[in-house]
This record gives C-alpha cells, sequence and structure tokens, in this order.
C-alpha cells in the first residue's frame, strides 16, 4: 500500500524541521545556499579585471534583506587588507575576529560598491559584522556619497 502525502491546503502552515539550529554568532560554512543578508561578509568571486586584481576578494553585504531575499542580485562592497592602518573616513576598520570570519585586519571600502549576481559571484559566507561596525559603515557610506542632505 501507498503512503499519501498531505498536502497543505490554503491557510495551513507546513512545518519543516531543521536537523542543528545554529547558536547566535556561530559562523556556518555555506556554499551559497542561504539568502545573503545586510552586514555578512561573503568570499565573492570576480573576473580579472583591471579595478579588482585579485579573482577572489572579501565583500561585505550592503543592499537590503528584502532586496537580498527577492532579487537575483545583490550589492557589496570590498573589503581590502592593504594599508589597515589609514583609514580614510569613507572606509571602516574590520578586525580578524571568528565573528568576522577574516583571516586579516581589513578595511571595508566604500567608494567601490558593486552590483553581482548572488548565484555566479557569491562563494561561502565567511561571518558577519558586529552593529558597532554596521552603525560606522553607515556613516561611511554617507560621507563616500555626500548623502547627509538627502
Amino acid at each position: 500500500m501507498k503512503k499519501i502525502k498531505k498536502v497543505p491546503q490554503r491557510g495551513e502552515m507546513q512545518i519543516i524541521a531543521a536537523t542543528k539550529i545554529p547558536h547566535q554568532g556561530e559562523i556556518q560554512s555555506i556554499k551559497n545556499t542561504s539568502i545573503p543578508r545586510q552586514g555578512q561578509i561573503w568570499l565573492v568571486k570576480f573576473k580579472k579585471i583591471k579595478e579588482t586584481p585579485k579573482t577572489f576578494r572579501s565583500c561585505m553585504v550592503i543592499s537590503g534583506d528584502i532586496q537580498n531575499e527577492f532579487n537575483d542580485l545583490v550589492v557589496v562592497v570590498p573589503l581590502t587588507t592593504d594599508n589597515v592602518e589609514n583609514i580614510e573616513p569613507f572606509e571602516v576598520f574590520v578586525k580578524n575576529t571568528p565573528a568576522t570570519g577574516l583571516k586579516e585586519p581589513s578595511k571595508i571600502q566604500f567608494i567601490f560598491p558593486m552590483t553581482i549576481d548572488k548565484e555566479l559571484r557569491l562563494v561561502e559566507k565567511l561571518g558577519m559584522v558586529s552593529r558597532e561596525i554596521m552603525e560606522q559603515a553607515k556613516k561611511a557610506w554617507r560621507i563616500a556619497f555626500d548623502i547627509e542632505d538627502w
């Protein structure tokens, strides 16, 4: 006898059980299976071009969570390990911690935003910046694009 799977009717909720629920702050190595969220740091694959000499680069997602969920594109800003001793007003220093997933101290460069295809370019989620870094990021973004008076 065949088992009949019940299909949820309109208005009914279907509950899906997770095998493991991560604890707050726990870093997961996800190979492009999750929706990128604002403030997350991802390893991004780029084609070799003059503006982006490295094929793989850490980037922070700056586009909003709703766009990230429903659009094929996300907006990211690159991180660099070059000259982290000198932080410009449009840059934000980020420590290499387990939460960020960075191997070296870095700085976020808000003057180089890029819109990328999340399926083609996002390789792996590395981590997440803190709320404090996100507040600094908002200020740096406003300075980079002179949008105080918008």
